[in-house]
């Protein structure tokens, strides 16, 4: 359910300008899903049963306590990643442009789950083994759009992440038509929002 890769630069996400980049090293970035999310103290899951699907219907404040919860647990600094991290993964490992993707329109609906899937709800994480990258890390475009730590206004990013209302959700989910499906395409959402197509991944830094 995670993956570690080697360290990397990147440009900063969406603007191609490969002389503006930022280095870091070794963290790990997993999904997170249903049966992750089930607790002692938590909330009976809503989605009982999709153990091996995202889970979903939470806020970007849920995502965080999450972090905060599992980080106590295993004594592990688990985070949300950044769009950085996100969009280094995404790229594959830095190797495709911002503007790129990975696959023929017409073959999109074979490796990740959009509107023109057709199923209209989340499937497991592992339902297309094609759309894995190096590592491992699935279903990064598709199924449900993932929270990261980033806030959406990115002239203030100096400021605590913490105190700002809107943040950043990334990768597209099972109602985004395919021509929306970009490394690049960063979507605002208020940090009190939740529904059925927003889940997370995590980051772990001790590796």
């Amino acid at each position: 359910d995670a993956i570690v890769y080697q360290s990397g630069s990147l440009a900063l996400q969406g603007t191609g300008d490969s002389s503006i980049r930022s280095s870091f090293s070794n963290p790990s970035l997993g999904p997170v899903k249903n049966a992750f999310w089930l607790c002692p103290d938590g909330q009976p899951d809503s989605l009982y049963g999709k153990y091996n699907h995202p889970v979903t219907q939470v806020t970007w404040n849920d995502a965080q306590a999450y972090c905060k919860w599992k980080s106590e647990l295993t004594g592990q600094n688990i985070r949300l990643p950044s769009e950085r991290e996100w969009e280094y993964v995404a790229s594959d490992f830095g190797k495709l442009s911002p503007e790129n993707f990975f696959w023929d329109e017409d073959r999109i609906v074979e490796f990740c789950n959009i509107e023109e899937t057709g199923i209209l709800d989340t499937l497991p994480v592992d339902h297309f083994p094609e759309n894995e990258y190096a590592g491992g890390t699935m279903d990064l475009f598709g199924n449900v759009f993932e929270w990261v730590q980033d806030a959406h206004d990115k002239k203030i990013s100096n400021r605590s992440p913490h105190t700002l209302e809107y943040k950043i959700a990334r990768g597209g989910s099972f109602i985004t038509h395919f021509k929306h499906i970009a490394a690049w395409r960063r979507i605002p959402f208020l940090k009190s929002y939740c529904t059925s197509f927003l889940g997370f991944r995590t980051v772990c830094d001790d590796v």
